[in-house]
Parts: C-alpha cells; sequence; structure tokens
C-alpha cells in the first residue's frame, strides 16, 4: 500500500514543531473553525460563541488572537495528556478516545497536542466524528493521517513559478503544462512531503497494472524540486462537464462503468484509496476512453465519499447528484479558510 509507514508518519507529527508561528496559529485556527461545524444551531447560546470565534478568524490572524479563541472555548476535564512514553500513534488514539467527542473537550486536547508541539488531530471531518474504529492505534494513524495530509495543506505554501501554462489550482497543487508534459508544483508541506511523492508511487503501482493504459503515461518525480510530472492528456474532464450541463453520453458512461469495474477489483488489491471524484477523469476522445489524471492518495478518514462498490450509486451519488450536493453541504471535507475576509 502507498501510504506512510508509523514511523515517518509520527515524524511528520513531531516536524510540527518546526513550522513557523504562522503556519501552526493558520492550522489552529483551521482546527477551530471546522469543530465550530459540529456545534448544532439548536444550542443558541453555544452556537453563537463558536460563531463569533470564527467571524474572528476570517481576520489577519496571530497567536495571541488564535490561542486566546482556543483557550476560550476549549474544555480540559483532564489533565494533559503525556506523549513519549510508548508509540504516538496509540497515544494520539487513546487520548482521543479518553476524550468526550463535544468541540469543546476536543479543541481542548488539539490544544494540549499544539502546546506541546505535536500537531494536533481533527475527529470532526467530512460532517462526521472520526474516532470508531476500535483499537487506539488505528484511531491515531487514520487522524494523524489526515492532519499530515489535510491541515499541513496550511503550512509553508508556495507561489507557482511565472510565466507558465496554469491548467488548474488546487489545495495541494499547481498544474502546469509546458508542452506536451504536466508539471505539478506542491502548493505546501502536504503536497511536498507526502502528496506528490506518493502520488508517482501509485503511478510506479498502477503502470504494472491492467489500468497502466487509464492512468497518465511516463510519470516522474524530481527529489530535489519535489516536482510530479507526467504526459499531458487532453479533453475535458467530468466535472467540468457537469458545470457545463451536459451528462455523459451513453459511450462515456458504459466506459466509466468498465473503468469502475476494474477499479473495484485492482484498488483492493493493490491496498489504493484514490480520489474518484468526476474533475480526476478526462475523455480522451482520440481513444474514446476515460483517463485518470490525478491518483494522489487520500486519507482513510472521508474515503467512503468515493467508495467503488456498485456502479450505480458511485455514478448516481458522485456524479450526478455532485453540484446538487454542493448546494446541501458547501464544503464536504475540511475548511481551510481562515485568516481573510471573503470578497
Amino acid at each position: 500500500m502507498t501510504t506512510l509507514p508509523d514511523t515517518l508518519l509520527e515524524g511528520h507529527v513531531r516536524h510540527y514543531a518546526n513550522f513557523a508561528e504562522a503556519d501552526r496559529t493558520r492550522i489552529l485556527a483551521a482546527v477551530i473553525k471546522n469543530y465550530a461545524r459540529s456545534v448544532d444551531p439548536s444550542d443558541p447560546g453555544r452556537y453563537a460563541q463558536w460563531q463569533a470565534a470564527v467571524d474572528d478568524l476570517a481576520n489577519p490572524l496571530n497567536d495571541d488572537l488564535v490561542r486566546s479563541h482556543a483557550r476560550r472555548l476549549a474544555l480540559r476535564t483532564r489533565p494533559p495528556p503525556k506523549f513519549g512514553a510508548r508509540s504516538l500513534l496509540v497515544e494520539i488514539g487513546a487520548a482521543v478516545q479518553q476524550t468526550a467527542m463535544t468541540a469543546e473537550e476536543q479543541l481542548g486536547l488539539a490544544l494540549d497536542m499544539h502546546e506541546q508541539g505535536l500537531a494536533p488531530v481533527l475527529t470532526y471531518a467530512f460532517n462526521l466524528w472520526g474516532a470508531t474504529a476500535a483499537d487506539p492505534k488505528t484511531v491515531g494513524r487514520r487522524l494523524t493521517e489526515l492532519t499530515v495530509m489535510g491541515l499541513y495543506r496550511l503550512a509553508e505554501a508556495q507561489k507557482p513559478p511565472p510565466d507558465t501554462t496554469l491548467l488548474g489550482s488546487g489545495s495541494a497543487a499547481d498544474v502546469i503544462r509546458t508542452g506536451g508534459r504536466v508539471h505539478k508544483y506542491p502548493r505546501n508541506y502536504a503536497a511536498r512531503e507526502v502528496l506528490l511523492p506518493l502520488e508517482f508511487a501509485n503511478y510506479q503501482v498502477l503502470a504494472q497494472t491492467c489500468l497502466h493504459d487509464r492512468i497518465a503515461t511516463n510519470a516522474a518525480f524530481d527529489p530535489s524540486t519535489r516536482i510530479l510530472y507526467h504526459d499531458y492528456v487532453p479533453g475535458d474532464d467530468g466535472e467540468s462537464m457537469l458545470r457545463s450541463g451536459f451528462r455523459p453520453n451513453l459511450q462515456q458512461q458504459e466506459d466509466l462503468r468498465s473503468l469502475h469495474g476494474t477499479l473495484r477489483c485492482e484498488l483492493p488489491e493493490r491496498r489504493l484509496v484514490l480520489d474518484l471524484h468526476p474533475g480526476n477523469f478526462v475523455w480522451d476522445a482520440t481513444r474514446a476512453r476515460w483517463v485518470l489524471i490525478d491518483i494522489g492518495p487520500i486519507p482513510v478518514v472521508g474515503s467512503e465519499e468515493y467508495g467503488v462498490d456498485g456502479f450505480t450509486s458511485y455514478y448516481t451519488h458522485t456524479w450526478l447528484n455532485r453540484l446538487d450536493r454542493e448546494h446541501v453541504e458547501p464544503i464536504r471535507s475540511i475548511d481551510y479558510s481562515v485568516g481573510f475576509r471573503p470578497r
């Protein structure tokens, strides 16, 4: 499985202490904002308190502002946990399980970790509480993976090089085309240290399977610049097609069904978890087939959104209903928007 070994994952969690204060401040602010999403408006006093903090976090951030909100909202009913005696993943999972699943108490644990120089974990994401696994290590691993792949997108931000053809910009990478090649430039620590190296590993794995002609070809990774390269795939992606008011035609639906069936067999066997939303599929008209242009990893937490069980339910939920669900849940995963006023 192309994922992080326990020791490397723990190393990334400890690396939090080396981030600049501005990066740690943004991450803690995002933790506060996402816990606020769990607070029920039917409790008006509590809801108003959290929303006041969220509104304030849209202002330019500083450490004192964010810490003051965290300390005011957090509820610490137990002495701070001590980390380091055993496996860090086990200790984090046990601390989460021993803390009540409320925004206030889980924020208290996040603040404890932040103050001890460890990356805080976020137990409420994707509109769900995410600590349901039975054993502490599984809980700790899943939540720290979510932090490293998710919250670390707020650390060590980088800009794309000038004078380039920008195809797209996501929360992890800027995608640039130069001739017939695509360059994915890491935008942050998560992309540079985790997401793009693991995406290249996924290319190496899938190139040896029957999916070799369903992924972009000639992938390469520069370990010094951390840039991922692959051949450009011409065509429209599924999401832009849906946003233009078009649904896949019969040929495209049948090819997607065939590809889905292959993914359903190959991904579990290779123990891969991929982001199978429509924007990661491009219709290559010259070959009359869908090609995956982003096969980067996603954390286990939230991956059920793109589960590959049953084509009809996947196609209806993930493709046909995608735009309607955006109106109901504008932010389904992690809300990274802290530290600026929306226009």
